[in-house]
């Protein structure tokens, strides 16, 4: 027997609330950004900036590239995102220095440099 209260979700404590991936597009890009938030918090403050501001909009062929990164383990994107680690392809290299870029002053295009 229901007891008539709607279902809470995961995470929240408000019944019926469902909680939404703050970006705007088709559920492809929602699953992304859901995929961004990863166990490390230092990749969260530069993944998910980008990826809600960005993703978006990017062409097929990039967002393919972003899916891509974050099949990676989070201690290789991170790697990635510190300059430890260079890619191997050249797409993301580029990849990951636009969201280098974007973390340092809201740009992905331009010279690599912290803003003054």
């Amino acid at each position: 027997m229901s007891t008539g209260n709607p279902p809470t979700a995961p995470g929240n404590s408000e019944p019926g609330i469902e909680i939404q991936a703050p970006v705007e597009g088709d559920a492809t890009d929602k699953r992304v950004y859901w995929r961004s938030r990863r166990g490390m918090s230092e990749l969260e403050q530069q993944l998910l900036p980008y990826v809600v501001a960005r993703y978006p909009g990017l062409p097929p062929e990039q967002k393919a590239l972003y899916a891509q990164l974050l099949e990676l383990e989070d201690w290789d994107i991170f790697d990635l995102l510190q300059g430890r680690e260079v890619a191997a392809d050249p797409a993301m290299r580029e990849l990951v220095a636009k969201i280098i870029r974007f973390g340092i002053d809201g740009a992905d295009t331009g010279p690599l440099q912290p803003s003054s």
